[in-house]
């Protein structure tokens, strides 16, 4: 009896002891492990119901129980991070890249069951312990904290800025990112984040390239450069929304403007002159002015073409008297006052018609 007794009582420890014995360590390459790992992460994902999706960083240990009819029980210790979709925004997290390089892994243990006959699966057990969303924790409604500038999530957001940038303004050569200067963002419904960051002109024209994206563009070194200043507002549905958009090059053109043109154009500055020369032919002041400094310029149309001018201009040293029109020899003179002006020029075949208007000022720039 007593031998029996022994034998009853030590059998259930017999056969859990075989039941362990099936559990084997497994690959974590293992295409059964990573359909366990993708079941139990969407599952802790569709929990979330505000923030970004989470992606695998990596598994850390894997093991299998085989069973009958197909049946494998699969544990699994994985980790994750936090992706820059929206949990709202209907994708897979396979899609999404990483929110941020510098955010801490979460940790998962999870107990999955799965029937390769049925093609069905089944959550046995799941645990994640670590941080929660970065996006959302700690950042109240409202307050603004540095971004990195280098996150995926601030260089696409870039990206799209630039690809309108180029898409608006009317200058023949693409542009690139040359780099991020700084980058914050804002909680609110959403995310507001403001961006500045440097471009330079490419050697890939408009007209031959349909964007900077080819192999064969490049920065071209005697090219122009610039600044830009992006709003871009990130939706609860992991869209990009920019609401505002100001780039203007190192001569001061704005490069996002669809008709925008250089100060020192050519055809510009002679219809400048034709303009200052008729001024001063028009004006009472016994001296003639010149002009100083060309703040904008945009050019609309062909036949006719129509200009619209904002510049400053400032008296010389020339009187009326000893000068018909102004020369070489006609310098400003040291004065605080000037004239600010903003002149519209239709131009045609056969004739430039204008009107303009004229405020005076001081504390000239110039």
């Amino acid at each position: 009896m007593m031998a029996l007794g022994t034998f009853l009582l030590f059998a259930p420890l017999l056969i859990v002891s075989a039941n362990q014995a099936l559990i084997y360590d497994a690959d974590c390459n293992d295409a059964n492990i990573f359909k366990a790992v993708d079941v139990a992460l969407k599952s802790y994902n569709a929990e979330n119901v505000y923030g970004n999706l989470f992606i695998l960083h990596r598994i850390t240990d894997a093991r299998i129980q085989p069973e009958s009819d197909g049946v494998l029980r699969n544990f699994v210790d994985y980790e994750i991070r936090e992706g820059a979709c929206n949990v709202k925004s209907g994708k897979d997290w396979k899609e999404c890249n990483l929110f941020s390089t510098k955010l801490a892994v979460k940790k998962c243990s999870a107990h999955v069951l799965l029937n390769r006959q049925l093609n069905t699966s089944e959550i046995i057990f799941q645990s994640c312990s670590g941080p929660i969303h970065a996006s959302v924790t700690g950042e109240a409604v409202g307050s603004l904290k540095s971004a990195d500038p280098n996150d995926t999530v601030v260089l696409e957001m870039v990206q799209l800025s630039i690809d309108r940038m180029n898409k608006l303004g009317n200058h023949p050569f693409h542009f690139s990112l040359e780099k991020v200067l700084n980058a914050w963002r804002q909680v609110v419904s959403g995310w507001n984040f403001q961006i500045n960051y440097t471009i330079r002109q490419t050697n890939c024209s408009k007209r031959h390239f349909k964007n900077a994206s080819s192999e064969e563009c490049s920065f071209d070194i005697n090219g122009q450069s610039g600044k830009c200043s992006s709003q871009v507002h990130w939706t609860l549905q992991g869209q990009f929304d920019i609401t505002e958009m100001t780039c203007t090059s190192d001569s001061g053109v704005c490069l996002n403007c669809p008709n925008a043109i250089e100060n020192n154009d050519p055809e510009l500055l002679n219809l400048l002159m034709q303009f200052i020369d008729e001024y001063n032919v028009n004006n009472s002041h016994p001296a003639l002015y010149k002009i100083s400094k060309v703040v904008t310029a945009t050019e609309e149309g062909s036949h006719p073409k129509q200009y619209e001018v904002e510049f400053e201009m400032k008296e010389t040293n020339c009187s009326k008297a000893e000068y018909a029109i102004l020369g070489e020899e006609c310098d400003f003179i040291d004065s605080q006052t000037f004239f600010e002006c903003e002149v519209k020029m239709i131009v045609t075949k056969e004739t430039v018609a204008h009107s303009h208007v004229c405020f005076e000022t001081k504390n000239a720039s110039i």
